[in-house]
């Protein structure tokens, strides 16, 4: 993309900075770790952006918000990704923030090569959605939290390890959003 056509993203969507997921970034992953991050598709853009940043949001909107977890192997190669997604609206002016049922989904994939050694993907074992009060707002904040789980289980040898990726999503009246993810 363009200097001029990203410079007008970050003026008009209140972004600091906008990174391609297909780009690399500073530090994000080494052989062998966990990594993931908060993406947002925002309404009217094709295509998805890792949110590195925020600054001005509008005073109202809906956008999805995702945020996933990346495992590899000790040799670099992905593992899976498991990815959570939440379609909410937001209005600074009347203090509240808006999750539909049915707005939170789960995206697992496994590397083809790894399900051929062995990995699996067996559902969601954890799930809560619930409002909470955020910034002196009496329900100002919605959480999402999921929990997946992966198994190994290598042709012709018992099962080796467990894996339970986990992704956070927090957002807010105020247009804001946040993550934390990791593996128990």
């Amino acid at each position: 993309m363009g200097c001029i056509v990203r410079a007008l993203l970050m003026a008009v969507l209140g972004v600091v900075v906008l990174v391609h997921p297909g780009a690399a970034v500073a530090g994000e992953q080494a052989p062998g770790a966990v990594s993931g991050g908060l993406i947002d598709e925002v309404q009217g853009q094709t295509g998805r952006y890792r949110t590195v940043a925020y600054s001005t949001i509008p005073n109202s909107g809906c956008r999805r918000t995702s945020a996933y977890v990346t495992q590899r192997n000790s040799a670099g190669v992905r593992i899976y990704t498991y990815t959570v997604s939440k379609y909410w609206c937001w209005n600074r002016a009347k203090r509240k923030v808006a999750v539909k049922d049915g707005s939170v989904s789960v995206e697992p994939s496994v590397n083809a090569a790894s399900a051929a050694a062995g990995w699996d993907y067996r559902g969601t074992e954890g799930k809560t959605d619930y409002l909470y009060d955020y910034s002196n707002v009496k329900k100002g904040g919605h959480w999402t939290y999921r929990r997946g789980f992966y198994k190994y289980c290598p042709p012709r040898a018992a099962c080796a390890t467990q894996l339970r990726p986990y992704v956070n999503l927090r957002v807010h009246y105020d247009g804001t959003a946040n993550e934390s993810h990791g593996v128990k």
